[in-house]
Parts: structure tokens; C-alpha cells; sequence
């Protein structure tokens, strides 16, 4: 019975054994397990990564891909893992490929080519003229509390002290070449202004620039209200330079073209008085603008810009300056409280010291509400005005 039993179960056991099970086990167990494992994974991951992005990523993405093909497992089937995978992620990443991103660069290009319009303007643009005496405060030598006010005007409009500025002056520098090919420099200027006659007088200086041609040998040629005072309303200024060469040493302010001073008419002192809200408003128009370089050509504005800008002057007195020296302090006050209960018709009174109420109608005396005015504004000057006495603008909404 030994003997029988061991002889057959050996022979009959290994020969069978290897060949199925090899054929049989190894085959599907591969399959199965990396087959599904890597591909759903494979696709889920990249595939809608690389679509969502639009930029130019997608090609180190492609790296990626090349990971998880594994191809140790899929030794027995790689072909399969291969061309599923890769393939469809290639061609669908390079359609979206944002190229029109990359042809959105070309904004920067314009930027650079800008140049600085090239104008004529007048500053300040809005400005205040305020009124003072043209006399020894106190007027006819009487003590400051008991005469009247000096509110003498200046026997003629160019006498008068009180004078506001105005530049005329370019926008910016001249640039670009001339038709020599050599560096564009301004080489004249004209402008002409025109005003109010019945309310301003009007004078014109050359500015730096024009002054250094002047030297240079070249010419200026002014009309206003002292070298041509029949000129009513009008006062223009042409100005030029003399040669090609540049001018020695340079002029700092090249930009300043001229100086505009403005005087107030005589009548102006007596129409109004230093209440609340006094002032006249005059218009200074700057026409017929023209620059040239040196060669003569023309120097135009940018699109769009005018060839010249205007000026607005306020003409005023400083609130509760009932003795015009554009500070209200103890002389005012003591003028005014000299008067306190002075009614019309008597000596004391004056109408040029009944600011309150400020509106045409007076009530006709000089009261508790007069002195408050001015003792209100003491300290008030024409630098900073308390309240303030901003210039008004006729050309505002």
C-alpha cells in the first residue's frame, strides 16, 4: 500500500500543474488589476486640466502623462495604455492654444508715440483784483476813526497800484525736427487779447524767452493801452528770433511767453463797497494764438486742443476792509464803531460802512449788525480771506 499511493500522486500532480495554472492565473490577474487602475485615473486627472487652462501650459502637462504610463505594468499590452491616453490629450490641447493672447501685446506700441500738446494758455485761469486806497488812509489828513475812508480811485486806470498778473505761456516744449532737419525750437509767438475797456486797462511785457531773443537781434512788436491806447479793447503782442543758431547760454524758462497786467478802471473804486458778495467780474480773451519754430512753420496744438485759453478777473474789495488796505484790522474796526449809530442824512453817516444787510436795499444806518460784520473779519487779508472770497467763474454752470 506504500508503495502505490506516493508513484502515482507525484507523476500525476506536477505535469498538469504548471501549464493551466500559468496560462490561466497569470493572464486575467494582470489584466484586471493595472488595466482599469491607471487609465480611468490617467483620464480623469489630465484630460480636464489641460482643457480649463488656456495658456500655453498644456506642453509640460504632457510631462505628466508620460508618468503615469507606467509601462511596467502594461508590459504584456502597452501598445493599448498608449494611444488612448496621449492622443486625444495632444490634439485637444493645441486647438484651444490661446495665440490671440500672445497678438494682444501689440497695446503697448501706441503709448510711446504720444507727444505733448502744444498751447497757449493764460494763468491763473480765475483770479481775484481786490481794491485799495490810493491815498493816506484817513483821507483829507483827518484821524482814521473820524474821515472818511480813502477810497480815492487813481486818477487814470495805468496809475493804479493794483494790478493782477497774468502769464501767457506754452503748454510744452517744442520737440520734433524742423525742416533742416535740425532740433525744433520755438521761433515766434502772436496772440491778441481782447477786454472790457469801460472796466480794465490792459499792458503787455515779453517774457523771458522773447527778452532773450530781443537781445539776440530779435524783434517785438506791442500794442496795448499804453503804446496804443486807441485801440479800445484790444492788445496784441508778436514776438521774434533772429538766425538758425541756438540761443547762448540756454533760457531756463523757455515756456513763459509773455506778461498780461490788468488795472481796474477808476470807476470800479465807487460801484461797489466791501460787503458781502461785492465784486465784478471781467473776461480776458486771448484770440488768434500762433507759435512757429525757427524755419517759420507752424507749430499746431494737439487734436483737439484750442490754440489759446482765457483768464477770468474778480474785481473786489476784501470783505469788512472799510479802509481798502486788503487787511481788515484795528483801523476798520475803529472806523466803523466811530460810526455806530449814525443814520442817513446825518454827518456821521456813510453808506460806504453799511455792508449788513449786503443786498441793494440798505436799511440806511450803521447798527450792532455793521460792527459785527467787520470786528467778524478781523485778521481777514487778501491772501486768505475769512470767508472766503473765491474768484468767480462766468463760464460755470
Amino acid at each position: 500500500t506504500d508503495t502505490d499511493t506516493p508513484t502515482p500522486t507525484l507523476t500525476d500532480t506536477p505535469t498538469p500543474t504548471p501549464t493551466p495554472t500559468d496560462t490561466d492565473t497569470p493572464t486575467p490577474t494582470f489584466t484586471d488589476t493595472p488595466t482599469p487602475t491607471p487609465t480611468p485615473t490617467d483620464t480623469d486627472t489630465p484630460t480636464p486640466t489641460l482643457t480649463d487652462t488656456p495658456t500655453p501650459t498644456p506642453t509640460p502637462t504632457d510631462t505628466d502623462t508620460p508618468t503615469p504610463t507606467l509601462t511596467d505594468t502594461p508590459t504584456p499590452t502597452p501598445t493599448p495604455t498608449d494611444t488612448d491616453t496621449p492622443t486625444p490629450t495632444l490634439t485637444d490641447t493645441p486647438t484651444p492654444t490661446p495665440t490671440p493672447t500672445d497678438t494682444m501685446t501689440p497695446t503697448n506700441t501706441p503709448t510711446p508715440t504720444e507727444t505733448p500738446s502744444t498751447q497757449t494758455e493764460k494763468n491763473p485761469p480765475l483770479s481775484n483784483l481786490f481794491l485799495t486806497s490810493h491815498c493816506n488812509v484817513g483821507g483829507g489828513g483827518g484821524s482814521a476813526a473820524g474821515a472818511v475812508p480813502c477810497k480815492i480811485p487813481p486818477p487814470t486806470c495805468l496809475a493804479g497800484n493794483d494790478v493782477a498778473l497774468l502769464t501767457d505761456s506754452i503748454t510744452a516744449k517744442v520737440s520734433g525736427l524742423d525742416k533742416a532737419g535740425d532740433p525744433r525750437e520755438l521761433g515766434g509767438f502772436s496772440f491778441k487779447v481782447n477786454y472790457d475797456e469801460t472796466k480794465i486797462c490792459i499792458t503787455i511785457q515779453p517774457g523771458p524767452l522773447a527778452q532773450a531773443w530781443l537781445s539776440a537781434g530779435g524783434g517785438c512788436i506791442i500794442f496795448d493801452s499804453v503804446t496804443k491806447p486807441t485801440l479800445q479793447g484790444t492788445a496784441t503782442i508778436t514776438c521774434n528770433s533772429l538766425g538758425k543758431e541756438p540761443l547762448s547760454p540756454p533760457v531756463t524758462d523757455n515756456l513763459t511767453l509773455a506778461f498780461v497786467l490788468v488795472r481796474p478802471m477808476p470807476d470800479e473804486y465807487s460801484v461797489m463797497k466791501p460787503n458781502n458778495g461785492n465784486g465784478n467780474v471781467v473776461q480776458v480773451l486771448n484770440k488768434g494764438c500762433k507759435l512757429t519754430d525757427r524755419q517759420g512753420e507752424p507749430i499746431a496744438p494737439g487734436a483737439g486742443a484750442p490754440n489759446c485759453t482765457d483768464a477770468d478777473i474778480t474785481i473786489r474789495y476784501l470783505e469788512g476792509d472799510v479802509v481798502p488796505d486788503c487787511i481788515v484790522d484795528s483801523l476798520d474796526t475803529q472806523a466803523v464803531a466811530f460810526r455806530w449809530g449814525s443814520q442817513k442824512g446825518t454827518l456821521l453817516y456813510n453808506a460806504f460802512f453799511n455792508n449788513e444787510p449786503s443786498k441793494p436795499q440798505q436799511d440806511d444806518d450803521i447798527d450792532i449788525n455793521d460792527l459785527q460784520f467787520v470786528y467778524g473779519r478781523f485778521g481777514s487779508t487778501c491772501a486768505a480771506p475769512h470767508p472766503d472770497q473765491d474768484p468767480v467763474n462766468p463760464k460755470a454752470a
